[in-house]
């Protein structure tokens, strides 16, 4: 008690739903034995996942270890060290001459880092200096070492292999506690199936004050009309301000399918789905021409759609056509309307993601 946990939880601005302080007693409790904790975190976008982590992130830094926290994409990386940086304030500051007591230093490592803030960012964290580690893949190569790595934080894991996964308590020893999150909700059977070796909290609260999000389904065969309808919604959010997605199933209309996920039914022969490309010309030629439409699909270069994705997240796109490749949590808090075309062709899990 009296570290930086506790001056971090005497900052928050809001309540703790009953959910998060239930699992984070959980979580605590691991984090005090000797056998390493092995996690699974699930609950709904928004329902407060990454606090809980945060929390138990900053236990282990009051306990003399580090942190990291593994993310699938360079966008998602870059979101979660902005979201932590903002909500630590200056208790993330640590190294620095006006530091709190008990701040700690927080770094970014990610393929794109520069040579020169990439080996600042390893120096920390192989010196102990930087108490909280944030990357994507690159945190699994050679040079990223810990000087004491007390837990690992893996947002959305479906994303990595086990491998993967092991690879990174692999930098440590004795093994590092391990906390994994997801916000797809995985039934106990697949759970105990790919995830045997994980124990499973579950946070089934959001937080009040936000709102509920409304589901529409527009058949597209019976009533042709109303497409132009849904088109026409787009726009009117955009006119107040608000960005949209529109996902497809297929990247184009040439060759095979070209999807990232295809759960083609019987008729997808006679009916093919609707190709990124050919909806990405059609809306930027006739519904949206009055508006700022990008593309996105995993065909791209990585860079390309880092850049696609970044310029969305600033707001200087108001509709990303896209794939599936979108599915892992980007937080565009201005984005209030998705459409998904096929939507048929899709999992429940990858809709629900969605």
């Amino acid at each position: 008690s009296g570290g930086l946990l506790e001056e971090f939880d005497d900052r928050l601005p809001f309540m703790l739903t009953e959910g998060q302080i239930a699992v984070s007693e959980e979580i605590m409790a691991e984090l005090g034995r000797t056998r390493p904790m092995q996690r699974l975190l699930q609950g709904e976008v928004g329902s407060g996942k990454t606090l809980v982590a945060l929390r138990a992130m900053l236990a282990v830094v009051d306990a003399g270890g580090q942190a990291a926290l593994l993310a699938p994409t360079e966008v998602l990386a870059a979101q979660h060290y902005q979201t932590i940086t903002r909500m630590l304030g200056d208790l993330s500051g640590g190294g620095t001459l006006d530091a709190p007591e008990h701040a700690t230093g927080v770094v970014l490592i990610t393929g794109s880092t520069s040579a020169s803030r990439r080996r600042e960012a390893t120096l920390h964290a192989a010196s102990g200096t930087a108490g909280i580690v944030i990357g994507t893949h690159a945190l699994l190569s050679a040079d990223v070492q810990f000087a004491d790595l007390g837990l690992v934080v893996v947002d959305e894991q479906h994303r990595f292999g086990v491998e993967q996964r092991a690879a990174l308590s692999a930098k440590a020893d004795p093994r590092p506690h391990v906390l994994v999150m997801t916000a797809t909700p995985i039934p106990r059977s697949v759970a105990m199936t790919v995830f045997g070796d994980l124990e499973t909290s579950t946070l089934r609260e959001i937080p009040a004050g936000r709102a509920d999000v409304s589901t529409v389904v527009v058949d597209t065969v019976q009533h042709p009309a109303w497409v132009q309808r849904v088109w026409q919604r787009v726009v009117e959010e955009v006119g107040r301000g608000r960005q949209a997605y529109v996902v497809c199933a297929r990247i184009s209309s040439a060759g095979p399918s070209g999807s990232e996920t295809e759960n083609l039914d019987s008729d997808s022969e006679t009916t093919p789905a609707v190709a990124v490309e050919d909806l990405y010309a059609e809306l930027s030629a006739g519904p949206l021409a009055d508006l700022r439409v990008e593309m996105v699909h995993g065909q791209r270069t990585s860079e390309e759609k880092d850049a696609v994705m970044s310029r969305f997240a600033a707001g200087e796109v108001d509709v990303l056509v896209s794939t599936t490749v979108i599915e892992v949590g980007v937080d565009v808090s201005n984005a209030s309307v998705m459409v998904i075309h096929d939507a048929d062709r899709f999992g429940i899990s990858q809709l629900h993601q969605l």
